[in-house]
C-alpha cells in the first residue's frame, strides 16, 4: 500500500518562489457523446443491469427477410421465412481506484486542497479507462488481454481480432499489420472510401452492411477514429487535397463544429466524421500476438458498434466515491468506483458495426 505525504524539502511544498501547482489537463472522455440507449447510436447502453440484478446481459439481433415475396397467383402458405437471430453476450465487473494521503500536517504545507486534487484524478482516471477499454475492443487490440489479470483494460469482456472481411490495410495485397512500412503505406482518405463501401455493401463476402449512425453533426452517418500520427499523413499528403477536402467540409457554414461530438474532430469526409484521438490501438502482429509498434488501426464505426451496461446507481457520468479517515483521522482517502462492462458486437462470428483500417504511422520523434 502506498502512502503519499510531503516532506518540508518537497518541491511541491509551499515557497515564496513558488505557489501554483502544476497539474496534468483534465483528460475528457472522448467517446461519451456516442453512448445512447437508442438502437441508432454508436455504443448501446444496454439499462437492464441498471434496474436489477445480474452480471450478464444477452443482446439478440434479428437478420432481415431475404425471400422473394409471393404474388396473386402463387400461395403464401409454406412459402414462409423463418426468423434468423443470434445473440451476444456483455459481462460487468466491478473497477476502481483510490488514493491516500496524511491528512493534517501534509494539507498544512502546501496551498492546494489534497481531496480535491485526488478527486480530479480519480475523474481523469475513469476518464481515460473508459476511452482505453473502448478502443482496445473496436480496434481489436488483443494484447490488452493480459495488461491485467482481471480485465482491467478489456472491460470483463474478452477482446478479439477483426473478424474476417472486417480489416483493411493501406498496402495492396496485405493481410498482416507487421507488412507495413513507409513506403506508401501511410494513412489516407482512399482508406475511408474503401471503409464506407464496404460497410454500404457488405463486401466480396456478403457480409451484414453497417447502418448509419443517427445525430452525428455536418452531416455525417459514420464515425473513423485516426491517431494523431494517422491524422500527421493526412495533413502532409501532397500526393492528393486530403487536408483542404477536410477543411472545406468543416468550414462549409455547417454549425456541426459546435457540437460536443465534433470535439477532435478534423473533418468530415464522405459523410464519415473524423476524429483524432492518441488511444488508437497499435498494430498487432499476425502470428505472435504481440504489438507492432510502428502500426496504428483507426476504426470505421457505425450504429451499434459497441455495447455497454452498467450496474444500478451507476452510469457513464456516474461513479460511487467513498471517503475514509484512518488512525484517529490522521490519514485520508478517497476512493472512486463503478460496475460496468463493455465490448464490440459480434454477430454470426462477425463484428456488427467496426471495419479496422491499418496503416503504418510512425511517432515522428
Amino acid at each position: 500500500m502506498a502512502i503519499k505525504t510531503y516532506a518540508t524539502g518537497d518541491a511541491e511544498v509551499v515557497k515564496i518562489w513558488s505557489k501554483r501547482l502544476a497539474r496534468e489537463a483534465l483528460k475528457k472522455c472522448i467517446i461519451a457523446p456516442y453512448i445512447s440507449d437508442s438502437g441508432d447510436a454508436m455504443i448501446t447502453l444496454e439499462p437492464d443491469t441498471q434496474k436489477g440484478p445480474g452480471d450478464r446481459v444477452t443482446v439478440t439481433l434479428r437478420m432481415q427477410f431475404t425471400g422473394a415475396g409471393v404474388t396473386e397467383n402463387e400461395t403464401q402458405e409454406g412459402n414462409e421465412e423463418a426468423i434468423v437471430t443470434y445473440t451476444d453476450n456483455l459481462y460487468i465487473g466491478e473497477l476502481s481506484n483510490a488514493f491516500r494521503h496524511k491528512s493534517k500536517m501534509a494539507q498544512q504545507r502546501v496551498p492546494f486542497k489534497l481531496a480535491k486534487e485526488g478527486n480530479d484524478g480519480l475523474s481523469d482516471w475513469h476518464a481515460d479507462r473508459l476511452d482505453t477499454v473502448f478502443f482496445n475492443h473496436a480496434c481489436g487490440y488483443t494484447p490488452a488481454n493480459t495488461q491485467a489479470s482481471n480485465g482491467q483494460y478489456n472491460g470483463f469482456n474478452t477482446i478479439v481480432a477483426p473478424s474476417s472481411g472486417r480489416q483493411l490495410w493501406t498496402e495492396a495485397g496485405t493481410s498482416a499489420d507487421e507488412n507495413l512500412d513507409s513506403t506508401g503505406d501511410e494513412m489516407t482518405l482512399t482508406m475511408i472510401d474503401k471503409a464506407r463501401e464496404l460497410a454500404e455493401t457488405g463486401g466480396s463476402g456478403g457480409l451484414v452492411p453497417i447502418r448509419p449512425i443517427k445525430g452525428l453533426p455536418a452531416g455525417a452517418k459514420y464515425v473513423c477514429f485516426i491517431h494523431p500520427t494517422q491524422a500527421t499523413s493526412l495533413r502532409t499528403s501532397t500526393s492528393t487535397n486530403n487536408w483542404m477536402d477536410l477543411q472545406k467540409a468543416l468550414l462549409s457554414g455547417s454549425k456541426g463544429d459546435d457540437s460536443p461530438i465534433f470535439k477532435g474532430g478534423l473533418g468530415v469526409y464522405n459523410e464519415t466524421l473524423l476524429v483524432v484521438s492518441n488511444r488508437v490501438t497499435q498494430g498487432v502482429h499476425s502470428s505472435t500476438g504481440a504489438a507492432v509498434t510502428d502500426t496504428r488501426r483507426a476504426v470505421f464505426c457505425g450504429a451499434q458498434a459497441l455495447i455497454t451496461a452498467y450496474g444500478q446507481g451507476f452510469s457513464p457520468e456516474k461513479w460511487e466515491v467513498n471517503e475514509e479517515t484512518f488512525d484517529f483521522k490522521r490519514q485520508y482517502a478517497m476512493n472512486g468506483l463503478t460496475i460496468f462492462g463493455l465490448k464490440k458486437t459480434k454477430f454470426n462470428s462477425s463484428d456488427f458495426g467496426t471495419i479496422v483500417l491499418s496503416s503504418y504511422a510512425a511517432n515522428a520523434a
